[in-house]
């Protein structure tokens, strides 16, 4: 299905509006700008596809149905999105409660990424056949950031 550029960006731009009114809120509430960021976008899918499939909601029924087939490949979401995420965080982060964490962050992004590795290749090795050794080595381009993140 052909999705009108017009209703894409018009989408991108509400998205953008949101997102701006989103970081004051999230300063009211004392709450993470990324966790109220990722209940805000759960929240449009969810309304965005209850909206697609119930059939009274005919006026809503282009903009909902650019919400859930975006035509925007999930790649760029990793390209274009995440750096912006990252530079942001990098900016407001305070290095003094980093150094206070230190013990569980580095728990968190060593030992626990070890044992998932651990499990997930046990839980592999009987399902896919192979050794052990093998189910270990399944790269997972989202690696990186399950250990940094």
């Amino acid at each position: 299905m052909k999705v009108d550029l017009g209703i894409v960006l018009l989408l991108l731009a509400g998205l953008l509006i949101v997102i701006s009114l989103v970081q004051p809120l999230a300063n009211r509430l004392r709450l993470s700008s990324a966790v109220l960021l990722a209940i805000v976008g759960v929240a449009i899918g969810v309304t965005s596809t209850l909206l697609l499939h119930v059939s009274t909601a005919n006026q809503f029924d282009a903009f909902a149905r650019v919400i859930v087939e975006l035509p925007i490949h999930s790649d760029a979401f990793i390209y274009i999105f995440l750096p912006l995420l990252l530079f942001q965080t990098a900016l407001t982060i305070e290095v003094q409660r980093i150094v206070e964490d230190a013990a569980p962050i580095l728990l968190l992004a060593v030992v626990a990424v070890l044992v998932a590795t651990l499990v997930i290749g046990a839980a592999l090795e009987p399902i896919a056949g192979v050794s052990f050794t093998a189910c270990l080595s399944v790269k997972n381009p989202n690696m990186p950031l399950a250990a940094t993140g």
